[in-house]
């Protein structure tokens, strides 16, 4: 949340809202492809092609925060964590990213 939205001493670097904004339309027409395939019997198992999707996802996330997220580190972070890749200190941030299906 704090990355995501910033703090008083944090700037906001939006990798969860900024990437769902770019992908919107692709993802319709992934959901559209996914629903007609299904419809044409070529999807048996809706779940599975879903949670596929959403690791396809997850991934491209993960490729987003690993590509540098704007603004940069400030020169004290830096120096503290040794690299200037923002979100990317432990790694625990772009390892926790998880995909989940969930029934609407």
């Amino acid at each position: 949340t704090w990355n995501e939205f910033g703090t008083d001493n944090i700037p906001p670097r939006p990798f969860i809202s900024s990437y769902a904004e770019e992908k919107q339309d692709e993802a319709r027409s992934d959901m559209r492809r996914v629903d007609e395939a299904l419809v044409k019997g070529k999807i048996d198992n809706l779940d599975r092609a879903m949670a596929l999707l959403g690791e396809r996802y997850k991934g491209e996330v993960q490729a987003k925060i690993r590509a540098r997220i704007d603004p940069p580190n400030a020169e004290r972070t830096i120096q503290r964590k040794g690299s200037d890749v923002p979100l990317i200190d432990t790694g625990q941030l772009v390892s926790s990213i998880r995909a989940k299906v969930v029934e609407a």
